[in-house]
């Protein structure tokens, strides 16, 4: 059996209501603990183990077995933008800087409504897993239902519809907690690097930037932002040292990278709106990308629009 079909085994056996935050943590616990491998002097000694990710620590035990594949759906964000220059309407999409494309991203975040935070939704998402550069592994639709703050959810397993609580965890940003965000975007940013590294430790600064990068693209899956936390969000973007501007198929990316893994958020670039966000995994150097099709208001879970 390949690694490749190993970790398809795997994650097929992931249960559906394992969050994307437990996957995230332990993609982050899986980078430190390559950095640290990477910097120890290699030793002959037939008495020294290897050194090993511990996972227990850090995660829930169906999040190791997905060995570091995480993938967020997004929905279209808000921004006031209000901080960020504007650029020139006419500067075509794959030649804006992280800046203009920040303020692009806000401005069209303006215009979302504001969704209550106990309303129900009904998401589609479209899941590819690949290779880069090579054809899917793996593709497939599937749909759920959730609140906007992301603390009840559903979905149909065997054909039943089943309903969850789905509390924050302990280390998650929480929807309370995100609507209290700084109103300043480079404030947000510090913010969320100071928390990423009380939750690490002493990693090198690079990984905490690229894991607070993380966690903005994380909170689009988790929740519908109000208005002005999607906003803060974006106009943070240029404050995250490391963010470029990548032209994908279809669209336009804030990419960031850290070794050999690399965030995309993939907006639209008529509309700039988030569409996906592509993230890869370390060392087996698999991504998975979940695009969303459709998030709409429903009057509740097992509805369709």
């Amino acid at each position: 059996m390949t690694e490749i079909d190993q970790l398809s085994k795997l994650r097929a056996e992931v249960p559906a209501h394992v969050s994307a935050e437990a996957e995230r943590r332990f993609r982050a616990a899986f980078a430190a603990e390559c950095s640290r491998a990477a910097a120890r002097p290699v030793t002959r000694s037939p008495w020294r183990p290897r050194p090993r990710v511990v996972l227990g620590a850090v995660l829930a035990p169906a999040a190791a077995a997905a060995l570091a594949i995480a993938a967020f759906a997004v929905a279209g964000p808000r921004s006031p933008g209000s901080t960020v220059p504007g650029p020139d309407p006419a500067t075509p999409a794959a030649t804006l800087t992280v800046r203009e494309l920040a303020y692009r991203a806000s401005a069209a975040a303006l215009a979302a409504p504001s969704v209550a935070p106990g309303q129900w939704l009904y998401t589609k998402v479209s899941t590819t897993t690949f290779l880069p550069g090579r054809p899917p592994i793996l593709h497939q639709d599937q749909e759920a239902w959730q609140t906007a703050d992301g603390l009840h959810a559903a979905w149909y397993f065997n054909g039943r519809l089943s309903v969850y609580a789905t509390p924050t965890e302990g280390k998650d940003i929480s929807y309370a907690e995100a609507a209290r965000f700084p109103a300043d975007p480079r404030a947000l940013a510090h913010y969320l690097y100071d928390r990423e590294l009380q939750i690490l430790g002493r990693e090198s600064a690079s990984l905490n930037w690229f894991m607070t990068f993380d966690a903005m693209a994380g909170l689009f899956n988790r929740f519908d932002l109000p208005p002005r936390v999607a906003a803060g969000i974006f106009a943070a973007m240029p404050d995250i040292p490391g963010v470029t501007v990548t032209k994908v198929p279809g669209g336009v990316a804030f990419t960031m990278g850290y070794g050999t893994m690399s965030d995309q958020v993939i907006l639209n670039p008529a509309s700039y709106t988030v569409t996906s966000v592509v993230l890869s995994a370390a060392q087996s150097k698999l991504a998975k990308e979940f695009t969303l099709i459709s998030r709409v208001g429903v009057t509740g879970p097992g509805v369709r629009p």
